[in-house]
């Protein structure tokens, strides 16, 4: 059977639903209203939780591919300032306007991820996968831990090195890098990233250790 969701401990369900709950009815973005309430696993109209399909998923998968040729599209053909707008002055706005209500830590923590931002897009793209695991003591009590999921990501760390060159191309073309001896320890770190990332790839998660070259 085809796996479309991973798994979530009720923890992480709860976090998900706190961090989106303002977008689930937004209009615009890449899934409709509907979409997004099963992609959070929230009940439809009809008080019925959503099942997972394989035509679901394909049409959920189209969407995404699409959004990022809508978003290559418009950072192709906005204005910078449109662009700065939506990737970073947006987000700054909201964050101020956060510390102007003086809030307390946690309510101002949750706010705060729940503001759209490219930044963290990219983070949740390569965070750890864990899984929730039980395990029985010897007075038969039930224990449960987390564990973190060893998967085939060499895809992800092929992406960080195409997005760590790209990166390093702008700092290059807008005279970022300011000094000879600093061009070297670039070439060095490119270098670095190349040769690590295509060992890496090849090696299990376990033999992934200083030393084991």
């Amino acid at each position: 059977m085809a796996n479309y969701r991973r798994e979530l401990s009720k923890i992480e369900q709860k976090d998900v639903h706190s961090r989106y709950k303002i977008h689930t009815d937004d209009y615009g973005g890449i899934f409709t209203k509907d979409k997004r309430r099963k992609l959070l696993g929230l009940k439809q109209k009809q008080g019925k939780y959503h099942e997972d399909t394989a035509d679901f998923w394909y049409d959920v998968r189209s969407s995404v591919k699409s959004g990022l040729m809508d978003l290559e599209l418009f950072f192709e053909v906005a204005d910078k300032n449109q662009i700065k707008d939506v990737l970073y002055d947006a987000e700054q706005k909201a964050q101020l306007d956060l510390l102007k209500q003086k809030l307390e830590l946690n309510k101002q923590y949750e706010l705060e991820r729940q503001i759209p931002s490219f930044t963290r897009v990219l983070s949740v793209l390569f965070q750890k996968y864990y899984k929730s695991r039980k395990y029985k003591l010897s007075t038969g009590e039930t224990r449960k831990y987390s564990e973190h999921v060893e998967e085939d990501d060499t895809w992800r760390a092929e992406i960080i090195e195409k997005m760590i060159n790209t990166c390093i191309i702008y700092l290059r073309d807008h005279n970022l890098i300011s000094s000879k001896a600093h061009e070297r320890l670039t070439d060095e770190f490119i270098d670095m990233v190349n040769v690590e990332i295509a060992r890496g790839t090849k090696l299990s998660l376990n033999e992934r250790v200083k030393g084991s070259v």
